[in-house]
């Protein structure tokens, strides 16, 4: 089952595909791949990752694999309810631009969760 969960930037998403695009003055680099993640009481998600950077997406591009690792480590054994509430959704992507601020040099101004399916 497909939850959209920022429909406009899920149409971003799927021009961006692996590169960046334009948006409101920042690029958007997203993975060109979903990171799938082990949830909590078994099943899983595949989640569609953007990040929203301020100058160009090579960086970014170029650390996808140290950003897929950091994203399958804050979201693996989440519960369901934390990809589904948008409270602590938000909260998940504040984590995770923390983390990735932390272990990367991307310039980053946010993480966007733009798609996920869960089984």
């Amino acid at each position: 089952m497909v939850k959209p969960l920022i429909a406009a930037l899920a149409a971003a998403a799927l021009l961006a595909g692996c590169g960046g695009s334009e948006v409101h003055g920042a690029s958007v680099y997203v993975l060109s791949d979903d990171v799938l993640v082990d949830l909590a009481g078994g099943g899983y998600a595949t989640v569609t990752v953007g990040l929203e950077v301020e100058s160009g997406t090579e960086t970014a591009e170029a650390q996808t694999g140290v950003v897929r690792e950091i994203v399958t480590n804050d979201l693996t054994g989440i519960d369901r309810i934390d990809l589904l509430d948008s409270e602590r959704r938000d909260a998940l992507k504040r984590k995770l631009a923390r983390d990735i601020r932390k272990h990367t040099d991307i310039e980053l101004d946010a993480v966007l969760l733009t798609d996920l399916t869960m089984r």
